[in-house]
């Protein structure tokens, strides 16, 4: 028979996990570190980047200078005079010490606040030393500031000092906020100062002998940071205030931090956190951190653990109203527009199927609509109250599963698959959880901890991102990629592509001061948040790019064919070097191997050499520029099946798979009507 031509357009059915040889023709048997960009072309994905330094392991308040006198009593010497409470230029807490600089006091050219009656910290655990950092409010000129001492100790003899000359990121001093860092490990000692009882702190503000009189400086919130971060980043929130003001929270250890911008560091919030997973709400410029333990508020200076039941283990917002669920199947939620979301708003409760023996596992909305989410089963809910089953077989065990994705909820079901909530039964008004997984079930199925997955919608690169633990560690490990363009949601079509190397315990998509958006992530390994979808590299790592097509047969399994040659459309980056493998009948043994480099000129390397077909922009970041090709694979050899595979380490590198053409031919059929031929 003639050559037969199979073009196969951009696998945009993207990744399927059943038999390879049972899978659509334009699916992946495997799509690993791949995605589908602007294009909906199958690429391979952007790395990350570390994003600002690592969270610190610990952090102990030594002062939180909310009042002058309320703990201890700090008093001015030398040019220092006039200490006080200040509660308008404060940074954290509900104040900070002031004192104004009167430069004719004293001739010694600095300003000296003195504690020496507060209660004593202990920091003998803060093996590593690391650092002491403190917030001062400069408000005036700071041509003749010169720099910042600080002593911490036992007393005026047993004391630690170190002088610093910049802000904590290196750079100069300013008028205004300057956020200091005093380095422990390099610090000179005097006496013997006792680190189990840390009761002496002493600032002194350094200038030349020109400088003039400056009123409210201001000393906020000396703490001691860890120099290690090894500890997961257990959550991350970013939130924008009405006023337009940028918040980035993230738990870490026993924690909170809220990132500094303008240093690229993270400031210490509260301590004495439980290390488990916790829920985020907003509700008027106030973030809400609960875990079924604590129940921290934020709201931009005051980080406070609210007393008093109930200690909700999830919360939302909607309306103006707050829901929050308990370990059990207690639904609790207030009356409409509370002064806050504090745990004594949440008078009203509710059950929401208490005899089935699950407990409630998450909330999510569509629209106005609110839905509970039990251990196997998922309930519409209003607090009139009433509630209406939606599917009595699937629920969640992963609250942070549950995503609104446009008029759609999707989250992942306790059996592992991805689920669209509510699908319309075309027979009635009855809405049912769908798998959209329903390809990936063979994988699905293996998902270790669904308590642990994290779940978020990028509009930016029109992708939802499931982490999800496929190794049973506990901790997610891989990254479930559901491409929104290609999937059709109404109709329970969903496509995926897988990531790893990346282990999200969760996300959140921040604005930075450009008003560019990056997906965060809280890392499962260590304090580092990472930037992703960002470089071509896992912060100068190799990007472990595995791409398998399905093991075609070409309609027919018992016959042979004879594969002349495939011809593989492609864009990469200048520089960059491609293997791809074709396999036969055995799908460990190879055909042929063709390992393509792209010239920085205009042409490729490789066994044939084929001049690109020109240069093609695609749709993305500025470093998206790359070379289109046209590759001939000879074959020449006889099969029953064959699968392509595109495995390799990309650093700095991309590739871009367009579009695949076999040249095949069908043999005849050999026919024995009986083995026993005399």
């Amino acid at each position: 028979m003639p050559s037969q031509n199979i073009t196969l357009l951009n696998f945009k059915g993207g990744w399927n996990a059943n038999e390879p040889t049972t899978i659509a023709d334009n699916q992946l048997s495997t799509a690993q570190n791949v995605f589908y960009n602007d294009n909906n072309l199958l690429r391979s994905r952007y790395g990350y980047v570390n994003f600002g330094e690592a969270i610190p392991d610990d952090a102990i308040v030594v002062h939180n200078m909310d009042t002058f006198g309320g703990n201890g009593t700090w008093a001015g010497t030398e040019d220092a005079v006039t200490v006080a409470t200040d509660t308008t230029n404060h940074v954290r807490g509900a104040g900070a010490v002031s004192f104004n600089i009167t430069v004719a006091t004293d001739p010694a050219n600095s300003a000296i606040i003195t504690n020496s009656t507060f209660t004593a910290v202990d920091l003998s655990s803060a093996a590593d030393k690391g650092t002491i950092r403190v917030h001062v409010r400069f408000p005036a000129a700071v041509t003749n500031l010169t720099g910042f001492r600080l002593r911490w100790g036992s007393d005026s003899t047993n004391y630690y000092e170190k002088t610093v000359t910049t802000r904590i990121d290196g750079t100069a001093f300013v008028n205004g906020a300057n956020f200091l860092s005093f380095d422990w490990a390099t610090a000179t000692t005097t006496g013997a100062p006792v680190d189990t009882a840390i009761d002496y702190l002493q600032l002194q503000v350094q200038y030349a002998a020109a400088q003039a009189n400056v009123t409210g400086v201001s000393v906020d919130h000396i703490a001691w940071y860890s120099n290690t971060v090894t500890k997961a980043v257990l959550g991350i929130k970013y939130y924008k205030e009405s006023g337009g003001t940028r918040r980035l929270v993230a738990h870490c250890g026993d924690s909170l931090f809220m990132y500094q911008d303008t240093y690229a560091k993270w400031d210490h919030l509260i301590a004495g956190l439980a290390t488990t997973r916790g829920s985020w709400a907003v509700y008027k410029n106030i973030v809400y951190y609960v875990n079924g333990t604590d129940y921290v508020s934020f709201d931009g200076k005051n980080a406070a653990e609210n007393a008093g039941a109930p200690r909700l283990k999830v919360m939302l917002v909607k309306n103006d109203v707050g829901y929050g669920i308990l370990d059990d199947s207690t639904i609790r939620y207030t009356t409409g527009n509370p002064a806050n979301m504090n745990p004594g708003t949440f008078t009203n409760t509710d059950q929401v199927e208490e005899n089935n023996g699950q407990k409630n596992m998450g909330l999510g909305n569509i629209g106005n609509t609110i839905y509970v989410f039990k251990e196997r089963s998922t309930y519409k809910y209003d607090t009139t109250p009433s509630y209406v089953e939606i599917d009595h077989s699937i629920g969640t065990q992963g609250f942070r599963s549950i995503v609104n994705v446009e008029n759609n909820l999707l989250f992942q079901g306790q059996d592992g698959d991805i689920y669209n909530a509510f699908i319309l039964e075309n027979s009635t008004s009855r809405t049912k959880a769908k798998a959209l997984s329903g390809d990936l079930r063979p994988y699905t199925k293996t998902l270790d901890t669904p308590t642990v997955t994290a779940a978020i919608e990028w509009k930016k690169f029109n992708q939802v991102y499931f982490a999800v633990d496929e190794d049973d560690t506990g901790v997610p490990t891989a990254i479930i990629v559901l491409n929104t363009k290609l999937s059709s949601l109404e109709n329970n079509v969903g496509v995926f592509t897988k990531y790893i190397g990346i282990n999200a315990n969760e996300f959140t998509v921040f604005e930075d001061t450009d008003s560019a958006e990056h997906l965060l992530v809280a890392n499962a390994f260590g304090g580092q948040v990472l930037d992703m979808e960002n470089g071509l590299a896992d912060n100068s790592s190799q990007i472990s790019l595995d791409v398998r097509s399905k093991q075609y047969e070409f309609g027919d399994p018992t016959v042979s064919k004879f594969i002349e040659n495939i011809d593989c459309i492609f864009h990469g980056t200048e520089g960059g070097t491609f293997k791809w493998e074709t396999v036969g009948d055995d799908e460990n043994a190879t055909l042929t191997t063709e390992t393509i480099t792209i010239d920085a000129d205009t042409s490729q390397q490789s066994s044939i050499s084929v001049n690109p077909l020109g240069t093609f922009t695609l749709t993305g970041p500025a470093d998206d520029f790359l070379r289109r090709f046209k590759q001939r694979m000879p074959i020449y050899q006889q099969t029953n099946r064959i699968q392509i595979k595109l495995n390799t380490l990309l650093t700095s590198h991309s590739v871009v798979l367009e579009k695949v053409v076999f040249y095949a031919k069908q043999l005849a059929k050999e026919f024995f009507p009986t083995a026993n031929i005399s």
